[in-house]
């Protein structure tokens, strides 16, 4: 079962990180798939083993990525599919690994996405503006620049990457 999950995980990554890059989306078709999985999987280890404790990892996982990432997605630093996408990880991590996935995944993907941010300043030009524009960011949330858009990553590479990182270190 860990292997399947993890396959699965995998495979749901790498589909992310393509339709991020090509079409800046992660799409629903994906996600609530995801996260319909690692439920499933978690109840039919309930059925088969009658121990309800099965089901804890994947509910622990979905909320706590629900309770960590709501906030910057409501504020804008995050988009809907990200925060979908961290709820599959976080509801099909379950048995593999263990509850500490979530905290490790989020420090690797938060290293990753720092290092494409700095890259696409330096690549740029705009080192100086960027990071000053963060500061601004964490003062007054909501600002909006004109640019925006223009400034945004794909950060669902980063999540991608980061829980691939986050796996290899936990199988390892």
């Amino acid at each position: 079962m860990d292997l399947l999950r993890i396959g699965l995980l995998a495979v749901a990554l790498l589909i992310a990180l393509y339709t991020d890059l090509a079409y800046r989306k992660i799409y629903n078709w994906l996600t609530y798939p995801l996260m319909g999985l690692g439920l499933g999987l978690a109840g039919g280890e309930v059925i088969f083993s009658d121990d309800w404790m099965y089901l804890y990892p994947a509910m622990l996982g979905l909320g706590l990525s629900l309770f960590i990432f709501l906030v910057p997605c409501l504020l804008g630093w995050l988009g809907g599919g990200d925060l979908k996408l961290f709820m599959g990880i976080g509801c099909l991590q379950g048995a593999p690994f263990d509850h500490m996935f979530m905290f490790s995944s989020i420090y690797y993907v938060s290293l990753v996405g720092a290092i494409m941010a700095m890259l696409v300043l330096i690549w740029r030009g705009r080192l100086l503006n960027g990071l000053l524009g963060s500061f601004k960011l964490l003062v007054k949330p909501k600002q909006k620049n004109a640019d925006d858009e223009v400034q945004r990553i794909p950060y669902g590479v980063a999540i991608s990457l980061g829980t691939f990182w986050t796996m290899f270190v936990n199988l390892s």
